[in-house]
């Protein structure tokens, strides 16, 4: 596989060669991809969000097994954190968190998706993955741009805890 910026007529995109394969061409068409007969190409409109996007899907620049695992991102979220315009670092934080997020409960459809999953979720984040309180608001604030920006629903529609921020003392003490 390969991945390269192109321009055509002034415009800027993503042309991605892939091998015909039909769970690669339905992976381009999820996101909104385009054959160009003629380059034998699949072109992506250019964004941070896109690039993300094609990164993870098709494992361009990672280890393959490790995105055949992975759950796909609505193309949704990541058109809403373009719009807004999220930094690309952000992109990438949020897109990877909510990944997380969706692969844990894989069986169910992201727009089905419940408060009860998000505290069973938040659960196993702290039981077993013991991520630090800065890292699960991370995540919260990720499963909520989903549930808020791109299905609609209201702040105070599902109840997510904050985890109470962690008080250490200096490791040096000055005199």
């Amino acid at each position: 596989m390969r991945l390269e910026q192109i321009n055509i007529q002034g415009k800027a995109y993503y042309g991605l060669a892939i091998p015909y394969d039909k769970a690669l061409i339905i992976k381009a068409k999820h996101l909104e991809g385009k054959w160009h007969p003629s380059l034998k190409l699949w072109l992506f409109k250019h964004s941070p969000a896109i690039r993300i996007a094609l990164t993870h899907q098709f494992a361009i620049g990672e280890d393959a097994s490790k995105t055949k695992t992975r759950s796909q991102v609505p193309p949704a979220y990541l058109d809403q954190l373009e719009r807004r315009r999220y930094s690309p670092n952000t992109i990438k934080t949020y897109v990877s968190l909510f990944e997380q997020f969706l692969t844990h409960f894989s069986e169910v459809r992201p727009n089905e998706l419940t408060d009860a999953h998000v505290a069973e979720f938040q659960t196993y984040l702290v039981k077993e993955k013991k991520v630090s309180t800065s890292s699960q608001n991370q995540y919260i604030n990720a499963i909520k741009f989903y549930f808020e920006k791109v299905l609609g629903r209201e702040k105070g529609y599902y109840h997510i805890e904050r985890p109470i921020k962690e008080f250490r003392l200096p490791k040096v003490l000055t005199e």
